[in-house]
């Protein structure tokens, strides 16, 4: 692999023998590590962005497509090495007025920050802010199962990097432009609003495309069925009620209405 290249990989991380992250759903209940907000398929990657933990990704650099292989590394490259100063302690009464219930284990968030509670007194409580994985040494079990190489679909393997309801996106090559029409979704949805950029930014510079249309489709309702006569009235007088009632809008048949957002560079 080169870096640069747009690859799906499955594998299965251990940190001292434990499973801590896989792409294999099964192996996740297996281990008692199942996330259901979690999707556990293929993973997207483009090999040498830095989204990865390095001696992960300098493993795929060196592999190939369909090879199974194994590497194993330390904290330098892995999740850095463990700093004391990241353990600190708090009064229990800081959490109770977030009405929280400090426990040996539990995740936290004090100060605007994530940490792990190691212990938790009548007075006090320990929080360690370190990565949980820091300092420890990590095995991969992985492989490459495909290396990405039409446009449009690194378009859509760049998509699925960054937004988790990826399905449904539309994806076209049209001259200089590649055009990726939404789902219904993508419209009312903050996520996706705050990742587009990226997505355009990843197009540009690992899919070869300068020219990136989003198109959302608005199409017109259909005509509603006219309504029965109302009971006891005759039908004429109720078919006039109804088309002096007709929104303007409903009386001609509509084209569907189209609106593209275009971001070019």
């Amino acid at each position: 692999m080169e870096k640069g290249d747009i690859v799906y990989v499955e594998y299965d991380a251990y940190s001292e023998g434990r499973l801590f992250d896989t792409t294999h759903e099964d192996l996740a209940k297996e281990n008692d590590i199942y996330n259901e907000n979690q999707r556990y398929n293929p993973l997207p990657v483009i090999i040498g962005a830095g989204r990865l933990v390095r001696g992960f990704e300098n493993a795929l650099i060196s592999a190939n497509v369909g090879e199974e292989r194994e590497v194993e590394f330390g904290e330098g490259e892995g999740y850095g090495v463990r700093d004391p100063k990241l353990v600190e302690t708090f009064s229990i009464r800081e959490f109770r007025r977030e009405r929280i219930e400090p426990q040996p284990g539990m995740e936290v968030s004090i100060r605007n920050r994530r940490g792990t509670v190691i212990t938790a007194t009548a007075g006090r409580v320990i929080v360690d802010f370190n990565d949980p994985l820091a300092g420890k040494t990590l095995k991969y079990k992985f492989r490459i199962l495909e290396k990405v190489e039409e446009p449009e679909k690194k378009v859509q393997a760049i998509i699925e990097m960054y937004y988790p309801s990826y399905q449904g996106f539309s994806i076209s090559r049209d001259g200089e432009f590649m055009n990726v029409t939404l789902p219904e979704i993508c419209k009312s949805d903050q996520r996706w609003f705050l990742v587009k950029f990226a997505v355009v930014g990843d197009i540009r510079d690992h899919a070869g495309i300068g020219r990136v249309r989003f198109i959302e489709e608005y199409t017109a309702e259909e005509k509603k069925a006219e309504e029965q006569p109302v009971e006891g009235q005759p039908e004429a007088q109720s078919a006039e009620a109804q088309t002096e009632e007709k929104p303007a809008a409903e009386q001609t048949a509509g084209e569907p209405e189209k609106t593209e957002e275009q971001i070019t560079s």
